[in-house]
């Protein structure tokens, strides 16, 4: 960039469509775009607030907040911002792109490294073996999602359902954490996190979709998706609830899913901006973590 003029760069050579352009300056607007294509900290906002409610959620429901719990928290979250890094190692890998900057690799590594430390850290001290369990799972889960991302399926429907899979599971970890056992309430934590936070995929298309063509017809694919996944999640929630003896309060998150669903099919409004719909996503992912710890009331 030039006087206000963008520059686009043929080669390493410093050849470029403005002839008056150095090759210092090439190499300057070559590492500012690698600064930021090599930018380790995720930017999906959604997800952070997906994987801060699914620690909550395991915390509270474990009624502990002591040491080993902070270290698997803090675990969590280093092994989310690390797998930042791997899937752009995973899409360089796939574009066969011979220059990664080094940094990336690396800084991956360090904070794999850093969450092992902290997960062993509470093993250890605090004799948590069930933890091993959840470091397996979560090492298959890591694996797989890597693997997407190298077959450039980490947007399908699929693709994000299972990056959605690995996030959610901090409940179940963070709550045997808390509790030390390795017992179907972990389990049920992770499943109702994973069923209802996998609603905002269909959803968002949808909302997205409307803001370009406004309100779409009930036979749209992306409204037909989003309403036939709420009450499917509906159903089995409800029919597991009656089976497992769950208390009833965890049916009521899903409920207010399937109505927002239907007011956002039947609305006279799209919304403005996308940023519109994280706002309201963030409202309704807080008050879903709300009713499933009071559901769980009193705590161990």
């Amino acid at each position: 960039f030039k006087k206000g003029r963008l520059v686009t760069v043929n080669n390493f050579q410093g050849e470029s469509e403005d002839s008056s352009i150095t090759v210092p300056e090439v190499a300057l607007v070559m590492n500012i775009s690698e600064k930021k294509k090599s930018a380790p900290v995720p930017k999906e906002h959604g997800a952070w607030f997906l994987l801060g409610h699914c620690v909550l959620i395991g915390a509270f429901v474990a009624g502990s907040f002591h040491f080993p719990v902070v270290l698997v928290s803090l675990s969590s979250f280093l092994v989310f911002i690390g797998m930042q890094g791997l899937k752009q190692l995973a899409r360089a890998v796939r574009r066969r792109e011979h220059q990664i900057p080094i940094r990336v690799p690396w800084t991956s590594l360090a904070l794999l490294l850093g969450a092992t430390i902290a997960g062993l850290r509470a093993i250890v001290g605090w004799d948590l073996a069930v933890l091993f369990y959840w470091g397996a799972v979560g090492a298959v889960l890591t694996s797989i999602y890597v693997g997407v991302v190298f077959r450039r399926k980490e947007r399908s429907l699929l693709g994000e359902w299972w990056g959605i899979l690995g996030l959610t599971s901090a409940a179940g970890v963070v709550w045997s954490a808390g509790t030390g056992k390795w017992g179907s309430i972990g389990f049920l934590l992770w499943a109702l996190a994973f069923l209802y936070f996998g609603g905002s995929v269909p959803y968002v298309r949808l909302r997205v979709r409307q803001m370009k063509e406004g309100v779409l017809p009930w036979t749209s694919k992306e409204a037909s998706h989003a309403l036939l996944y709420s009450l499917c999640v509906l159903v089995i929630v409800a029919f597991g609830a009656w089976l497992l003896r769950v208390p009833s309060l965890v049916i009521v998150p899903f409920v207010l899913s399937l109505v927002k669903t239907i007011w956002a099919m039947t609305g006279q409004k799209a919304p403005r901006k996308i940023a519109h719909i994280g706002y309201s996503e963030a409202v309704m992912s807080t008050l879903f973590a709300v009713l499933i710890v009071a559901a769980f009331w009193p705590f161990p």
